[in-house]
């Protein structure tokens, strides 16, 4: 049979078709974009700021700030690297807490701060642009410091200025100002090109020497500053070899600035990283990288609630569209805020961490998940109804309730039909198309089970302190099946690492920030291409993923749409069937995924069980299917009629083949591998 979805695509718009959405559209997407310039005047909305220079839509985010605060404070130089996973806030983060939103030279609190992005630079792969960009920063902080204290250089006579500056460099950084012609005088001896004529040759070849030397030769002379600090942030704007010397310049200029011994300004040097950044271009050549990453990265690891980002946004949007909204429309448009403001509170309390985890902390497509939920018509606000054309919305319309209406609001949209896409977070950890790769079910699972057994997932930390390689995962998994021959081990591997793959690229799995041996420049990771070296760990989204399995049958549900089988109503979408035919379904399939894949796989590896234990732990894998099946059934009959009886009996009837199975191994291996302590309360 087809499987119903082939002739359908992802529904990937975040906008649904909720009356709220359908009376106030312009509203709604400003609420919820992630499209503007924040607290900048290029912005169509939030561009205003506080009266403390911040955006008015800013979240704090106290952990985080305090850790920056405390290193600005400190009476040290200092160079750190801002690392954080795409979309988790880092640029929202500094240009709020350092002021710098409108990209100017900030002074500020005995601060200069010089914000130096590279989002919509000009920049080819000559390294004079590079320099050009970076030293335009650095001549417009010169002038602002000289515009706000103008003392520094009036009265100065400019060969007089041009000859200290020159003793300064000379003083502390003698080699650069290297000899650059020797000259014969009229009389036979020999003079060398003066200080002030090195100087302008230092300014021609080193501008990024010359005027580091001259912003920090002035802020010697400035009492009224005692920071100086540079961030370098939207480095992935550019070409990946840009991104090295972007790097390496910033690190030149911060040595630039410790060549004085005894000075009152200390230079705090902040680089902005993505994660897979960061590994690409760190010294290969430092021996202790890991300390590198322990003493000098300072890891953005989470992000602020998402119910706190709404509210500030619903307030600036209420502002906002209050002045352009007719009025006959006022009264909705007030009673749409409130009733907003009720369902965000009540959807961030009960799903916010769950939404987070599915797109790895990634607040943009967070908040475009957020969007998905709240303007979902089909599956949300299904009880909305007009009253002869009169807007109505009341929250007791709003299915927010549990997780099932939320999961297929994010998965399926106003759709009825799941479709694997690699831009919705709904990664099918099941299995992968027959045409793809063969006989997969259930290795998605076990490999997942793997890292979770292991401990390598993100429980330590969302960029892997601790990581396996792929291709070490595979090997220690055929290895299970030794017994079985080469042909059926080498099959077996290459089942398993195309499915390491496609959980890879569904970023399902990660690449560890830590795996930084035999590095491929040339391979940038926003492709997401998988090799079989790379050192993963199970991310936020596999674990929410795996969990969301035995927890109900929902995601059960959606993937079944993916999956081709042989059993009756394979050619119905979930969404098509009732309640009880889709259970029972799903009921049939673990049936067989059990007593045909799971106890087969046992079975060849029955040499090596105790090591199949310590891999996969000691709950049967199709278990945790079974159990979200259960769960879901509790939860839906609550009548407890002939139905539910059914439903029951036939999870019952699993579970105990289950336990019989379990008995059988025990008593012939001494291995104990058996079924979910909830399954085991239902028998």
């Amino acid at each position: 049979m087809n499987r119903p979805n082939r002739k359908h695509s992802f529904d990937a718009s975040p906008i649904g078709r909720g009356f709220i959405t359908r009376k106030f559209p312009e509203a709604f997407w400003q609420l919820l974009t992630s499209k503007y310039n924040e607290g900048t005047p290029f912005g169509t909305f939030y561009n205003e700021l506080t009266d403390e220079g911040i955006s008015k839509i800013y979240v704090e985010q106290p952990k985080i700030e305090k850790i920056l605060t405390t290193i600005i404070d400190a009476e040290s130089d200092s160079l750190k690297y801002l690392v954080g996973l795409t979309g988790i806030g880092k640029t929202t983060l500094i240009k709020n807490l350092f002021r710098t939103l409108s990209r100017k030279i900030e002074i500020y609190d005995k601060k200069i701060i010089i914000y130096i992005s590279f989002q919509s630079a000009n920049i080819t792969s000559s390294n004079n642009d590079l320099i050009s960009h970076i030293a335009g920063y650095l001549k417009l902080a010169v002038k602002s410091l000289c515009e706000r204290f103008p003392t520094l250089t009036e009265h100065v006579n400019i060969l007089d200025f041009k000859k200290l500056l020159a003793e300064d460099i000379r003083a502390n950084k003698a080699s650069v100002l290297e000899v650059d012609k020797i000259l014969l005088n009229e009389t036979g001896g020999i003079h060398f090109t003066s200080d002030i004529d090195q100087l302008t040759l230092l300014e021609e070849k080193k501008p990024l020497s010359y005027y580091s030397f001259l912003l920090k030769f002035l802020l010697l002379h400035c009492m009224d500053i005692d920071r100086c600090i540079f961030i370098y942030d939207d480095i992935e704007a550019q070409l990946t070899q840009v991104q090295k010397e972007i790097i390496t310049h910033a690190n030149h200029i911060h040595s630039c600035f410790q060549t004085e011994l005894e000075r009152h300004v200390y230079t705090k040097t902040i680089i902005s990283l993505k994660s897979f950044t960061f590994r690409e271009h760190i010294d290969r050549e430092m021996i202790a990288r890991r300390n590198l990453i322990e003493n000098d990265v300072i890891l953005k690891d989470s992000i602020p609630e998402l119910h706190d980002i709404f509210i500030k946004r619903l307030a600036y949007a209420k502002g906002y569209y209050n002045a352009k909204i007719d009025t006959d429309s006022i009264s909705d448009w007030e009673e749409a805020t409130r009733i907003l403001d009720i369902l965000c509170s009540d959807l961030s309390l009960k799903f916010g961490k769950m939404i987070c985890r599915l797109t790895n902390n990634n607040i943009v497509q967070s908040l475009d998940s957020f969007m998905r939920i709240l303007t979902n018509h089909r599956y949300i606000a299904l009880r909305e109804a007009g009253n002869e054309g009169a807007f109505k919305i009341q929250v007791e319309n709003y299915n927010i309730t549990s997780a099932e209406p939320v999961l297929k609001a994010l998965a399926l949209g106003e759709s009825d039909i799941f479709v694997q896409h690699d831009s919705s977070p709904f990664c099918n950890i099941l299995t992968v198309h027959e045409e793809e790769m063969p006989n997969c079910e259930l290795l998605g699972l076990y490999i997942i089970q793997y890292f979770i057994t292991a401990r390598e997932y993100g429980e330590n930390t969302i960029y892997g302190t601790k990581y396996e390689r792929g291709e070490d995962v595979v090997k220690k998994i055929a290895s299970l099946f030794d017994s079985q021959g080469e042909k059926y081990v080498t099959d077996l591997k290459e089942r398993l690492t195309y499915m390491m793959s496609f959980l890879f690229t569904g970023r399902v799995l990660s690449r560890s920030i830590f795996d930084y041996e035999d590095i491929r420049q040339s391979i940038p990771e926003t492709t997401q291409r998988y090799f079989s070296d790379y050192g993963l760990y199970l991310s936020w989204r596999g674990v929410e993923l795996f969990e969301q399995l035995s927890q109900s049958s929902m995601l059960f549900e959606l993937f079944r749409d993916d999956i081709d089988t042989n059993l009756h109503n394979n050619d119905r979408s979930s969404s098509r069937m009732t309640t009880t035919d889709c259970l029972l379904y799903l009921l049939e399939y673990t049936k067989i995924l059990f007593n045909q894949i799971e106890k087969d796989y046992i079975h060849k590896a029955y040499r090596y069980l105790n090591t199949y234990q310590k891999y996969f732990g000691e709950t049967f894998i199709t278990c945790f299917l079974l159990e979200g099946i259960a769960r879901s059934m509790d939860r839906f009959y609550k009548t407890r009629d002939n139905e539910y009886g059914l439903i029951k009996t036939r999870v019952i009837d699993i579970a105990r083949g289950m336990l019989v199975y379990s008995k059988m191994l025990e008593d012939e291996t001494g291995v104990r591998i058996s079924v979910t302590d909830y399954l085991s309360k239902l028998l």
